[in-house]
């Protein structure tokens, strides 16, 4: 893992124990959003502060002995946020911006003459914000300033080139990801109608752009991007790890939901990629903890942090000793155990975490009349705080304007087209869904 101003990078062969190394040899200034790739063997590398250098390369990244072949790659207005892609054929294509002005381009490079460029940059494409609501400037979007274009990464799959980028401004909540494909790596690129692919305006951490799409060793996808945290400084950031991945129909998908609350990480098997949100809650550090229960002699991962509580609905069973004494001298005694076994009673009623309702107000999700059917326009996410069966949910669609253009997955919550969008269809539809669980009788929520 290669970071900005690091003076050295991560290495890691679970993507959860990261060693820092600090190599042998490296940019004087340290590197500034560094491009790396593997090309025959080896670790080529692109990034040094002053926008106009040469790649380096080793063979040995934990020694990171880098040796430079002092072909300054002097492209106009330098390499700014490079991106170096090495395709199927052995090729190597440098893509790079961060510009509130220019386009991502994209250049081949000669892999058998010291990755100098071959021929003139491509302009490839820019931002759009009148058109593309989300790459609009600002905090929520807010600015009429011009947005930033920046941090490109190309991923192939299954013939098809996918070439992401940043925007509108890395301080922003709404930093985010979107993705342009082609059949060719150097154009021409087309929109992909389902952008962005990777956005988290809310929560704890916001912002998920200037991504990085990259493979575990299990073959699964992962997105890394940056979070802005903006404690210290604006730009202050960390950095976010989410699973990704491609549909049936080659639609690239980044699940931010809940990016930053723990996650089942790359080793740990899970039923499904996509979501690996272990649907545990934050707790506020070192709060004062108290128990409204029994003393319990097992492990229970939960702490009770409201008036009411909830510790009850984690515990299946404790038990006591009871012990009984005559008055006679000596007093003589025995002792039993008491083990109480706990029925769940449906008392708790499922809670929608997402989409978050605030003061009344709805959540907007944008459907492009290009849209194919089964497209995905947004997910419904629901807990229930009971137990067993009756924590079983299950989402049906209370009320919708046309019933016969969206559906909801009865164990996921996906809201998905039905058919083609046309435009004989409503620009606006407003959609009821709720959300059941299993007990009796049952309780529901509706979103």
């Amino acid at each position: 893992m290669f970071v900005t101003r690091s003076h050295g990078y991560w290495a890691s062969d679970d993507m959860s124990n990261w060693k820092f190394i600090k190599p042998q040899s490296w940019y004087f200034n340290g590197s500034n959003a560094p491009a790396a790739a593997v090309k025959d063997g080896k670790i080529i590398l692109l990034g040094d502060p002053s926008g106009r250098g040469a790649v380096i390369e080793t063979d040995n990244p934990e020694l990171g002995d880098w040796k430079t072949n002092y072909a300054v790659i002097n492209v106009p207005d330098g390499v700014q946020d490079p991106d170096l892609f090495v395709d199927d054929d052995g090729k190597v294509y440098l893509y790079e911006e961060s510009s509130n002005k220019w386009p991502i381009r994209g250049i081949e490079l000669d892999a058998d003459n010291y990755y100098i460029p071959l021929g003139e940059q491509t302009d490839l494409f820019n931002l759009n914000p009148e058109k593309h609501g989300w790459e609009r400037f600002g905090q929520n979007h807010e600015s009429d300033l011009k947005p930033f274009i920046e941090g490109p990464w190309m991923i192939k799959h299954n013939d098809t080139y996918y070439l992401e980028y940043g925007a509108p401004g890395t301080q922003w909540n709404v930093y985010a990801d979107g993705v342009y494909t082609s059949d060719n790596p150097l154009g021409p690129f087309k929109y992909a109608p389902y952008n962005p692919i990777a956005y988290k305006p809310g929560g704890f951490l916001k912002g998920s752009g200037h991504g990085s799409t990259v493979k575990d060793n299990n073959g699964n996808l992962w997105h890394y991007s940056t979070m802005a945290i903006s404690v210290n400084f604006k730009f202050e950031r960390r950095l976010g790890m989410y699973p990704a991945g491609f549909e049936d129909n080659g639609q690239l998908y980044v699940n931010t939901a809940y990016g930053d609350y723990p996650h089942y990480l790359p080793d740990t098997e899970v039923d499904n990629h996509k979501e690996r949100f272990t649907g545990w809650m934050l707790l506020s550090y070192k709060k004062p903890v108290k128990t409204n229960s029994p003393l319990v002699d097992k492990e229970v991962n939960v702490v009770d942090e409201s008036e009411g509580g909830y510790m009850q609905e984690q515990i299946k069973d404790f038990h006591f000793r009871v012990k009984a004494q005559d008055g006679g001298s000596p007093p003589l005694s025995s002792n039993a155990t008491v083990k109480i076994m706990i029925q769940d009673q449906n008392d708790n009623a499922p809670q929608v975490l997402y989409p978050v309702q605030t003061g009344g107000s709805l959540l907007a999700e944008m459907v492009p009349r290009s849209a194919d059917v089964g497209y995905l326009v947004t997910k419904v996410v629901a807990v229930d705080m009971d137990s067993g069966q009756n924590a079983w949910l299950s989402y049906k669609l209370q009320k919708a304007a046309d019933r016969a253009l969206f559906e909801v997955g009865l164990q996921n919550g996906e809201i998905r087209t039905v058919r083609q969008v046309t435009e004989k269809d409503a620009v606006k539809q407003k959609l009821t869904v709720i959300v059941e669980d299993n007990g009796q009788p049952s309780r529901s929520a509706a979103v």
